[in-house]
């Protein structure tokens, strides 16, 4: 995995984790009582790791992805459940 640039994490800081702290980190973050699916989307470990469902990102095809197809709608899982 290549080293995250400025303009990377910019945009991870800017986009990213907003969407993941207003919509994520209730169930699945440590502060949760017990961080739903094993996942945990507040620390980059936890990212990487993924959960019950298996890897999150697929760093040969950052386009792509269990968490881009469940953040968009386009798979069995879909999330956050109150909408897209």
């Amino acid at each position: 995995i290549k080293p995250a640039t400025a303009v990377d994490v910019e945009f991870y800081e800017r986009k990213i984790r907003p969407l993941l702290s207003a919509k994520c980190y209730e169930c699945h973050a440590r502060s949760a009582k017990r961080p739903e699916a094993d996942l945990l989307l507040d620390t980059s470990a936890g990212i990487r790791r993924g959960g019950e469902n298996g890897p999150l990102v697929d760093p040969q095809k950052p386009a792509g992805g269990l968490l881009l197809d469940v953040v968009r709608y386009d798979g069995d899982i879909q999330m956050p459940p109150d909408g897209k």
